[in-house]
């Protein structure tokens, strides 16, 4: 590759042209033609500037399956769970001459299990109830029971049970015998486990011994012998995960890894699970938005430091896993009176959320009354603190505090990601600081940042560039080599070609394809451009924004 990159020129001359081009949404041909010809699918009656409604509509059963079971519905990021989350709940419509009725309950069933996984157990209940003719099936049955499960309704799951009871559900059986033991008719569960017993299938003995015990005279439970059964599972059902509490006992990490998001939310509310297990999982569930930031720092005061521990929190938290270190500094805080050993801590709590993408989270827990600028003791000190203000919006003071700490070029790319961000949050399309911002990257003598390659990406995507302003961005030379892959280059030109077209289905396919279950900010530079390219493309503005922030801080 020459020193001036040529693939940043490619990228900026396609994003002007394609910025160019308005939306235009698939054509409604439910407008067109007899609304007989399609199934409707909805969670809410309201249908205003509905992106998705048509993202089926010439498709059929094998295409669409495929496309629900490739989503990334495990993805550890926000933006990418919002947009499935609207894939599964918008009206949608499926043409009837290539999909049949029981196709079409299938796709339901698959959308029921996605909105499962993903712990959307209320628009279950509300698909169930819209939608009776599709939802007469023991499979969204027993998903709706297994959802109350796990946020400890066993009452609510037992009628549910009860009500719908039928030959279909009697797979069902561990749910039966544990409906069986809540309302103490231990003669059936006992048949039950019997009959469980001699089937003598694989991951059945924890929940054997956990039931006999439950209904003992004793009423005591052997939890050593227990944790040792359950150890020794790999992996967790929800029926397992919904017995933990009855047994007293905690699931080890190796399991809760490979939760799904619902079972990482039942997690929270089992008073049986390990102080350092609920962290994790609340350190997942607010990246993807699931829980608030004060739940988060209600779970950072589970952890049980010594008073010796606090006092020396910002000597020793390096020698703690990032998840203990956090609670650590975190209650530090909470407890330091003096503003200067305060300040130590939470440039210490921003570097220990870095590694793991929670800054914009931890920034929430921080109380910045006090003005910390005057502690800032080094470029390092204004750089962690200039992300925190920027997380929070204060784009003055993060300007402010890079100033006054100035250090050539970390502080230059700094000031220019803060002030792009700010543009993108006033939806400022036209930065005025951008002939300014290239100027300086011009006169830059090492422009081998990564960091800094990103900040021209997200102006070359975002901004509505002049001609002097994209002639300055032309001669800026950003890299002497791009390691570029054929996949990538393949990925990035296709992803501009369907996204430009406004082919929603293909587009989010091979977006959801790239991205994987893959964090965000760990992608290469080129799947980051691919990915922001085709949200902003189709319209999908808020994302953009979002996932470009994120870069920027």
């Amino acid at each position: 590759m020459k020193s001036k990159i040529v693939l940043f020129l490619i990228i900026i001359f396609i994003s002007l042209n394609s910025r160019a081009q308005q939306i235009d949404f698939i054509d409604d041909y439910s407008k067109k033609t007899n609304q007989a010809q399609f199934f409707n699918l909805s969670l809410y009656d309201k249908d205003t500037e509905n992106l998705w409604k048509n993202i089926f509509i010439d498709k059929d059963y094998d295409q669409i399956s495929l496309f629900l079971d490739n989503l990334p519905v495990n993805s550890k990021d926000k933006v990418f769970q919002e947009i499935i989350f609207q894939i599964l709940t918008s009206n949608k419509i499926f043409p009837k001459n290539r999909i049949s009725d029981e196709q079409f309950s299938f796709i339901f069933n698959k959308i029921i299990d996605k909105l499962f996984i993903t712990g959307r157990f209320n628009e279950i209940e509300f698909l169930y109830s819209k939608y009776p003719k599709l939802s007469n099936t023991s499979f969204v049955l027993q998903r709706m029971i297994e959802g109350n499960l796990l946020r400890n309704r066993h009452t609510e799951a037992c009628k549910i049970l009860e009500k719908n009871f039928d030959e279909n559900l009697l797979k069902l059986g561990k749910i039966m015998i544990m409906c069986n033991i809540i309302n103490s008719k231990f003669d059936e569960a006992k048949l039950g486990l019997q009959l469980l017993k001699e089937q003598n299938n694989p991951g059945d003995l924890f929940f054997i011994e956990l039931a006999f015990s439950l209904m003992s005279e004793e009423n005591k439970l052997d939890s050593k012998g227990l944790k040792k059964t359950l150890d020794n599972l790999k992996e967790l059902n929800p029926i397992i995960i919904s017995s933990l509490q009855f047994a007293d006992i905690s699931p080890n990490f190796e399991q809760i890894e490979k939760f799904s998001i619902s079972g990482l939310l039942s997690i929270l509310s089992n008073p049986s699970v390990e102080r350092e297990l609920k962290i994790y999982c609340s350190e997942i569930l607010v990246k993807i938005g699931r829980i608030d930031a004060e739940t988060l720092s209600n779970a950072y005061q589970l952890s049980r430091f010594k008073p010796s521990e606090l006092e020396r929190a910002n000597k020793i938290y390096k020698t703690l896993s990032p998840n203990r270190a956090r609670p650590l500094l975190f209650q530090a805080i909470l407890r330091d009176k003096k503003p200067e050993t305060r300040f130590n801590k939470i440039i210490s709590l921003i570097k220990v959320s870095q590694s793991d993408n929670l800054i914009k989270e931890i920034s929430k827990l921080i109380d910045i009354t006090d003005d910390l600028k005057i502690h800032v003791k080094s470029s390092e000190d204004a750089t962690i603190l200039s992300k925190l203000f920027q997380s929070r919006g204060l784009y003055f003071d993060a300007k402010d505090v890079l100033s006054k700490n100035y250090k050539k070029p970390e502080s230059d790319y700094r000031k220019m990601a803060i002030e792009l961000s700010e543009a993108m949050q006033k939806s400022d399309t036209s930065f005025y600081r951008v002939e300014n911002d290239l100027d300086l990257v011009k006169s830059i003598e090492n422009q081998e940042s990564l960091y800094l390659k990103k900040i021209i990406m997200i102006i070359s995507l975002y901004l509505n560039l002049n001609q002097e302003e994209i002639e300055k961005l032309q001669e800026i030379s950003i890299s002497k080599e791009l390691k570029l892959s054929g996949d990538d280059f393949k990925n990035l030109l296709l992803a501009l070609k369907l996204s430009t077209n406004k082919d929603y289905f293909n587009s989010i396919s091979l977006m959801f394809r790239i991205v994987g279950e893959e964090d965000f900010e760990n992608l290469n530079i080129i799947k980051t451009y691919t990915l922001l390219s085709i949200l902003k493309n189709l319209g999908l503005e808020n994302e953009f924004r979002s996932l470009s922030e994120r870069v920027l801080l």
